[in-house]
């Protein structure tokens, strides 16, 4: 009986577990947690992260304005030299442009402007060139019609102590405005005026030497191919008298006079008197050893070495002397103009022909030197008369526009010439 029993549960047992695997109804295994326990806690959720914000754009870069910062006068017009009346010309002339970016460029000429030009007197002239507020400036340069260059004077440094020189020492000058030939006497110039003083004058002049067209020319001859060399061949006298002989000739009062009161106007260079010069008279004169070193040095402002130049190097474009004679082809005069001219617009003061000067010579007067246009001493302990400049047969220490040189007043060479100087101011 018991034996039934337990079959009859067994099949029972079996019976309910089918009916389970029928239902879905999941049993614990073995290896399942034990009934009844707590589940497992799912485990959380990962928080959900915030999108990484989208770089911001880089900003636009905020144009720089360019901007004209300056101006220069980049070619000069082609014409910058002009006689008293003159219209000026800026024909050429251009101006560049320097840019803020670090660009420069030639600019319209429409869009800049020129300044007005007063050419009814002589002289350096500055000209302004003006784009919107920026401002460039280039020289012009007006002459009488004798080609005389006004130069308004000022103080400056006359001498030098940069040679080996004893008697130009470095000493305060100034000097008062006056008139300078642009360039040295032609012998073109001095035979016309040699003609009508000793032919034509109402009172006829005489002269110890006709002087000589260039450095090889026949005194007194005609003129020839060589007429615009400098006169040469002639003393200090013939250079002084000829002076009041253009005065006389253009209606000016003579300035050299053979006595103390200005009455006797010199007309002869064969006097043996000295002359007397009248400071108060309009006329043509010897320029003084201040004025002339003034003037070779370009005047108050950016003083040079030599006319024209500190450089020996260039001294080559400016100045007529053995080396520069040879490199064209001769030792000889070459004809007035044929260099550049110095900073003061004026042509050989360094070469060519040595000039006649209107002081006497003394090599110990700059000690004792007036510092106010100083007229020279007031006489010479061999009678010799001052000599500036080189000459196409001198020294390139001569060439400086301090170095000084000498003659004795009755001496001619065909190394010496002359320019003239005129009083006043405009």
């Amino acid at each position: 009986m018991k034996k039934i029993l337990c079959v009859c549960f067994a099949v029972l047992f079996l019976l309910a577990a089918c009916d389970t695997a029928d239902t879905g109804v999941e049993t614990a295994s073995a290896t399942d947690p034990v009934a009844g326990s707590a589940p497992e806690p799912e485990p959380e959720p990962e928080p959900e992260r915030e999108p990484e914000p989208e770089p911001e754009p880089e900003p636009e870069p905020v144009p720089v304005p360019v901007t004209l910062t300056s101006i220069a006068v980049s070619v000069l017009p082609l014409k910058t030299e002009y006689y008293c009346g003159e219209a000026v010309d800026f024909t050429g002339l251009a101006v560049k442009g320097f840019w803020s970016d670090g660009s420069s460029r030639e600019e319209n000429s429409g869009a800049w402007t020129a300044g007005l030009v007063d050419t009814a007197s002589s002289g350096k002239k500055t000209v302004a060139v003006g784009l919107g507020p920026l401002t460039a400036a280039f020289p012009v340069f007006v002459y009488t019609a004798n080609d005389l260059m006004y130069l308004s004077g000022g103080s400056f440094a006359m001498g030098s102590d940069a040679d080996s020189y004893a008697d130009n020492g470095v000493h305060r000058v100034t000097v008062s405005p006056f008139f300078l030939g642009r360039y040295e006497v032609t012998y073109e110039l001095w035979k016309g005026v040699y003609d009508w003083a000793t032919l034509e004058s109402p009172v006829l002049y005489t002269f110890a030497d006709a002087g000589k067209e260039g450095n090889d020319g026949v005194a007194g001859a005609e003129m020839t191919d060589a007429k615009k060399e400098p006169v040469t061949y002639l003393n200090w006298l013939d250079a002084a008298v000829w002076c009041n002989a253009l005065s006389e000739k253009e209606g000016l009062s003579p300035v050299y006079f053979e006595d103390d009161q200005f009455f006797l106007i010199a007309r002869s260079s064969r006097t043996l008197l000295p002359l007397r010069l009248n400071p108060a008279s309009s006329g043509y004169r010897l320029p003084t050893e201040a004025e002339w070193e003034f003037a070779a040095g370009g005047g108050v402002s950016g003083r040079t070495l030599y006319a024209g130049t500190d450089e020996l190097a260039l001294l080559f474009s400016f100045a007529w002397y053995p080396a520069s004679c040879k490199a064209a082809g001769a030792e000889k005069t070459w004809p007035a103009g044929t260099k550049e001219k110095n900073g003061a617009g004026i042509n050989d003061m360094s070469g060519n022909a040595a000039e006649w000067c209107q002081d006497w010579y003394d090599g110990a007067y700059y000690g004792i030197s007036a510092a106010v246009d100083p007229p020279g001493p007031f006489s010479s302990p061999d009678e010799s008369r001052a000599l500036r400049g080189s000459s196409w047969s001198g020294t390139i220490k001569g060439c400086a526009a301090a170095a000084r040189s000498f003659a004795k007043y009755s001496a001619k060479s065909g190394a010496y010439g002359f320019r003239v100087a005129r009083s006043g101011g405009q």
